[in-house]
């Protein structure tokens, strides 16, 4: 019999564990707000690595206060990361294609050779 795996859990060889120490009562109260959301802890990590890996600007935003707040980075490093990251999703947006460039595109396909 098979059981229910999560879809989240990357395959065997290419998977490494992560963990750091937390406080006892902060893990407990995590533990008790993830059975609220009705997530597991790896779910909940793996979502937030994969939103600070694809730069969701929520995610950057509480990372920039987070920095601010327990004073993580300098001033000016904090300035500089931002300013990378601006520069980066300027040039990210000069050369890729957005949804309406590709729908324009197939659409020309589709009038230039009629399938």
């Amino acid at each position: 019999m098979k059981y229910f795996q999560d879809p989240t859990v990357p395959d065997r060889d290419k998977r490494k564990k992560v963990y750091y120490w937390e406080d006892k009562q902060k893990h407990l109260n995590f533990i008790l707000r993830l059975q609220v959301d009705g997530l597991k802890q790896g779910q909940f990590l793996r979502a937030i690595v994969d939103g600070y890996m694809n730069d969701d600007a929520d995610l950057l935003a509480y990372m920039e206060k987070y920095k601010e707040k327990w004073t993580v980075q300098g001033i000016n490093k904090r300035g500089t990361v931002k300013r990378l990251r601006k520069q980066a999703a300027l040039e990210k947006e000069k050369f890729s294609l957005g949804e309406t460039e590709i729908e324009s595109i197939f659409d020309l396909i589709e009038k230039e050779t009629g399938l």
